[in-house]
């Protein structure tokens, strides 16, 4: 698993915790040397388009629709993203990279 965040970033000690299965590293993006930045996008976009890579499902909300996105987080009922945005009465599925 690879986390780029900048807030409520979760130390490799406590991922270890949680999911002994995984290998958690930090990306820091904007730090990166343009260069190194637009080769690693380029991997990644190699292997969405190989099928190697599956984006993370993004559940998208109107703010209409705040308290069942907030229901949808709080049972853990999610994959991915949960985003909510003020366009009345959208619901939409799409993925991000």
């Amino acid at each position: 698993m690879v986390e780029i965040s900048k807030r409520d970033i979760w130390l490799p000690a406590r991922v270890s915790s949680e999911r002994p299965d995984l290998a958690h590293s930090l990306l820091a993006v904007d730090f990166m040397p343009p260069d190194v930045l637009n080769q690693l996008l380029q991997r990644v976009a190699v292997g969405v388009a190989a099928g190697k890579l599956q984006p993370l499902r993004t559940l998208c909300y109107s703010l209409h629709s705040a308290a069942a996105a907030m229901r949808v987080l709080a049972q853990a009922g999610h994959v991915g993203k949960v985003c909510g945005f003020n366009i009345r009465g959208l619901l939409t599925v799409y993925t991000v990279l």
